[in-house]
């Protein structure tokens, strides 16, 4: 799974169980793993007078404004292999209040001089965007089977290379114990239900896209091939997407 989508979906599934009455803000950097190889994150505010560095800070900065809940957005019409490269995705949070909102994206800058922990991560306000309804985790769930089955079924013919991921990501649209070590820590433990752990464990499982070497580089000769290789990825995608943005935005306080 991306690493920027990633940690936009654990900073608004852990922002908002403070959001709503968790005595203490969870600290993320350090403790997630959407924060591994991040050397600094940083979060600046609208009024560009103040900067906090962590999540908690944050999280604890939110509350005092007024802010009550958090969710993620997500333009699912994104080509596929836009998020290939750092900041490639078009993705951000959304903060809302009962008198304001507000909107945050993160910039992602690499630096040689941390080695080990490479990312600069800032995560700079934004205006307000339009944000569509979020699917229901049922539609999305329907839809990312559908979806799932269709690549599979293409990629057993075509030999892709991705059949093992497919199946299991359709396994864990069912499972009683979804969550893998990538979605393990994503979610909180309290706020979403079995439904929304088993969307978004099976849309992480079903990330296949990348550069070299992953489902958008497959360049096989037969035309026909491309052009129905073109066609799945055009409705796994989006399926994903909207998978990740439907179990992100299910929290029940």
């Amino acid at each position: 799974m991306n690493a920027e989508l990633a940690q936009l979906v654990a900073l608004v599934g852990h922002g908002n169980t403070f959001l709503h009455g968790q005595r203490e803000p969870r600290e993320l950097f350090g403790s997630n793993w959407t924060f591994d190889y991040v050397h600094s994150v940083q979060f600046q505010m609208p009024d560009a007078t103040e900067t906090f560095s962590g999540t908690a800070p944050w999280f604890t900065h939110l509350r005092v404004l007024g802010y009550q809940s958090l969710s993620l957005a997500v333009e699912a019409s994104m080509p596929a292999h836009a998020p290939a490269f750092s900041g490639g995705g078009d993705w951000h949070i959304h903060a809302h209040g009962a008198t304001k909102s507000g909107a945050w994206y993160g910039g992602w800058e690499y630096s040689d001089e941390d080695r080990a922990n490479p990312w600069r991560v800032t995560y700079v306000p934004i205006p307000c965007q339009l944000q569509h309804g979020t699917p229901i985790p049922r539609a999305a769930k329907e839809r990312l089977g559908r979806a799932l089955r269709e690549a599979e079924a293409f990629d057993r013919r075509a030999n892709v290379g991705f059949v093992d991921s497919l199946a299991q990501a359709q396994e864990r649209l069912e499972s009683p114990e979804p969550e893998t070590p990538i979605s393990r820590d994503l979610l909180p433990r309290d706020g979403y239900e079995l439904e929304a752990r088993q969307l978004l464990a099976a849309a992480a499982r079903a990330w296949v896209f990348g550069g070299m070497g992953w489902w958008n580089d497959f360049s096989p000769e037969d035309d026909e091939i491309v052009q129905e290789h073109e066609r799945v990825t055009q409705d796994l995608f989006p399926a994903v997407l909207i998978a990740i943005l439907s179990a992100t935005n299910a929290f029940r306080a």
